[in-house]
C-alpha cells in the first residue's frame, strides 16, 4: 500500500510540473491577446464583443486548470513532508477578517451575506500565515460555493478546552446549503474523496481541498470536524479548532 501511494505521488507529481508550463504560456498568450483586442482600430462592437468573451473564458479556464495542478503539487509536498511553517503570532480574528474581505467579490456575486460572532478577547496564535488563510479561504471557498443565493454564512470564535489543560479557539463556519449525508462525512478529509450531494451525483471539485485543510491543521496541533444532518437549507458546519498562546508564551 505505502509503495502503490508513493508511486501515485510520483505520477502526480511529474503531471502536474509537465502541466505547469503549458499553461503558463497559454495563460500569458491570452492576457497578450486581451491586450491586443483593445489597440485594433475600427472593431466593430458585437465582434469586439465575441472575441474578448471568448478570450476572457480561456483565461479563466486556464486560471483553474493552474489552481488545481498547484494544488496537486501542495498535496505531493505534504506527503513527501516537504512543507515547514513559517510560524508568526497570528490574531486569528484579524486573520478571518482579512480572509472575509478578500472574498467580498465572490459573495456579492452570489448575494451572500456574511456574520462573525466572537466574544470580546484575542484569539493569538502561533502559526504560518499564509498556511491558515489557506486553511480559512478554502472552507470559505466552499460555503459559497453551496450556498443559496442571498444566503448567510456565519463565522464564529470562541474559546475551549482540549481537555488536556490546553486553551483552543475553535472557529466554524456554517452555511445554509445542500448539507452533507451522514454516511459521507467521515471520509470527507481523505485524498480525492468526493462527497455525492443530496440530490444526487458527485460535488464539484479534485476531492484535495479538505485533505489539505487537515493536513495543515494537523501540522499546527489543531483538528477539524464536520457537523451535517444532510438536509437541505440547514447546510453544514465546519468546526476547526488551533492552539492558544498562553500569556507567559507571548512574553518569552
Amino acid at each position: 500500500m505505502r509503495e502503490s501511494n508513493e508511486l501515485k505521488d510520483e505520477f502526480l507529481a511529474i503531471t502536474a510540473h509537465e502541466f505547469r508550463t503549458p499553461l503558463t504560456i497559454i495563460l500569458a498568450h491570452s492576457q497578450m491577446m486581451a491586450r491586443l483586442l483593445r489597440r485594433i482600430p475600427n472593431l466593430d462592437l458585437n465582434t469586439a464583443s465575441r472575441l474578448d468573451e471568448s478570450i476572457s473564458s480561456v483565461e479563466t479556464q486556464t486560471r483553474q486548470l493552474t489552481n488545481i495542478v498547484n494544488t496537486f503539487l501542495e498535496v505531493t509536498r505534504l506527503n513527501r513532508g516537504q512543507i515547514t511553517l513559517a510560524r508568526e503570532i497570528i490574531d486569528m480574528e484579524e486573520l478571518i477578517a482579512e480572509s472575509v474581505n478578500n472574498h467580498r467579490t465572490t459573495s456579492t456575486l452570489h448575494a451572500i451575506s456574511y456574520t462573525i460572532e466572537s466574544a470580546k478577547r484575542a484569539y493569538i496564535v502561533n502559526g504560518d500565515k499564509a498556511r491558515l488563510l489557506q486553511i480559512f479561504a478554502n472552507l470559505l471557498q466552499n460555503a459559497i460555493k453551496y450556498s443559496p443565493p442571498e444566503g448567510v454564512i456565519t463565522v464564529t470564535l470562541k474559546q475551549m478546552s482540549n481537555g488536556e489543560g490546553q486553551s483552543m479557539v475553535e472557529v466554524s463556519i456554517q452555511d445554509q446549503g445542500i448539507g452533507i449525508p451522514k454516511d459521507a462525512q467521515s471520509r470527507l478529509f481523505e485524498r480525492f474523496y468526493r462527497a455525492p450531494n443530496i440530490a444526487g451525483g458527485q460535488t464539484r471539485g479534485v476531492g484535495l481541498g479538505l485533505y489539505i485543510v487537515a493536513e495543515f491543521l494537523r501540522m499546527h496541533s489543531g483538528t477539524i470536524r464536520v457537523e451535517s444532518r444532510g438536509i437541505p437549507g440547514e447546510g453544514s458546519r465546519f468546526i476547526f479548532t488551533l492552539p492558544l498562546l498562553q500569556d507567559e508564551e507571548m512574553r518569552s
